[in-house]
């Protein structure tokens, strides 16, 4: 049983501890908390009056969630925040506290209040020096922003050491002899939830690319039945080749007829290549746009470098990136004008690149271009300038990359956009 001195020493350090990491945390100076003596000591008078009152286990879990509330007024910020925060706050003291613990039996300390006195003292000792070298703030947002992994493991974390903090204040039993015990099951927690989080997010994968395929299949027989449509057509062109000789009675004029009405019917057929590339989604959806850019009056000109079209990337975020640039280059362009899409594969990466006629490119502007809620358009500007800053955002979950500039053609200024994933 800790003496009532010790224990409100300790209480009162552990308390200036999670103010202070806290702050590092959630990228807070001490001036800018609110009101944090005031608030330090309303909760040391009001977490001791409840300890005094319910010296139990009640009394216990209200004083946890009192600290809460007194961090949520402290900091301002938001109660995931906050809760995120105090969940890693929590694990630090009380990793700390074991270590500190197992340190002090190791060399034969056994005294109850010498060791709670003296974690408490190097855990307020050691606080800011962690929080001076640790980029605890970056850490925070990289836990709120990362993958679910890292929440649920520290969710899991905070639940086995409170019910390791719950035996050791209220239960007779000796809890240093179950740390091993405790710490091997929360290994088989941490596998547990790898394991289990890593099949979601293959069912959860399977089942957008079921979605995707079931919103873009019919696209891919839209394409499909276009071409067979103009089986037709193709055998009424080959009959008008065959009678252009006799129609065209010196070499060269045969020649140049030959070649524009060999143009045309490349051009009629331009979308038969995306037949042979390996992802029919993909295939679909290009087809897709093109429609909407012939409805557009703009030539929407596609070259297929190589089908075998290879990335980490699936291809439901493969269409995102090209529906964001094609539509990109559809909006920038004009009646008659030509946008060219370019599909290509190389170094396990896939590579789509759009070129269409556009302004000069400042350094400024490249940056600005990528910025959420930029757009160059003056009519509903507020469903505009997303589109690129979200394109950045998918390209570099994949670890991809982005290439804007300008070309210039037969003395037009072109944009030209390459992204490899």
């Amino acid at each position: 049983m800790l003496h009532p001195a010790i224990d409100l020493a300790c209480f009162a350090l552990e308390a200036v501890v999670d103010i202070i990491m806290f702050s590092a945390l959630l990228g807070l100076r001490f001036r800018n908390l609110r009101h944090p003596i005031a608030g330090l000591s309303m909760y040391f008078i009001c977490g001791n009056l409840i300890g005094y009152i319910f010296p139990n286990a009640f009394g216990w879990v209200a004083l946890c969630l009192l600290s809460y509330l007194a961090m949520l007024y402290m900091t301002k910020a938001s109660p995931f925040y906050t809760l995120v925060a105090y969940i890693i706050s929590y694990l630090y003291n009380a990793f700390c506290e074991d270590f500190f613990f197992m340190a002090f039996s190791k060399i034969g300390i056994q005294n109850e209040n010498i060791i709670a006195l003296g974690s408490s003292i190097l855990l307020f000792l050691i606080a800011p020096v962690i929080c001076h070298f640790v980029p605890l703030h970056r850490c925070f947002s990289y836990i709120i922003k990362g993958s679910a992994l890292t929440r649920f493991l520290l969710l899991h974390l905070f639940a086995i050491y409170i019910i390791e903090t719950g035996l050791y204040k209220y239960s007779s039993t000796d809890i240093s002899s179950y740390i091993p015990y405790i710490a091997s099951f929360v290994v088989i927690i941490v596998i547990t939830d790898i394991v289990l989080l890593h099949q979601q997010r293959t069912i959860s994968r399977q089942q957008h690319d079921l979605a995707s395929y079931e919103t873009y299949q019919p696209m891919m027989t839209d394409l499909i039945q276009d071409i067979l449509g103009r089986q037709h057509d193709f055998n009424n062109h080959l009959a008008a080749i065959n009678m252009l000789p006799y129609a065209y009675k010196d070499y060269d004029s045969l020649v140049s007829a030959l070649a524009d009405y060999s143009a045309n019917i490349v051009s009629d057929y331009r979308d038969t290549e995306l037949l042979k590339i390996n992802m029919p989604i993909v295939a679909g959806f290009i087809h897709s746009k093109m429609i909407i850019a012939d409805r557009l009056g703009i030539m929407l000109d596609i070259t297929i470098k190589n089908h075998d079209l290879v990335s980490a990337m699936p291809e439901y975020d493969i269409i995102r990136v090209a529906g964001i640039l094609i539509d990109n280059a559809l909006e920038a362009s004009q009646r008659t004008d030509t946008v060219r899409l370019t599909l290509g594969s190389s170094d396990g990466k896939i590579e789509i690149e759009t070129l269409n006629k556009g302004q000069q490119l400042t350094h400024e502007l490249r940056q600005q271009m990528f910025d959420a809620g930029y757009t160059s358009k003056q009519s509903n500007r507020k469903l505009h300038g997303y589109g690129l800053a979200n394109l950045k955002k998918l390209v570099a979950q994949y670890n991809g990359q982005i290439c804007l500039d300008n070309q210039q053609i037969d003395g037009v200024t072109y944009i030209h956009f390459d992204v490899r994933v």
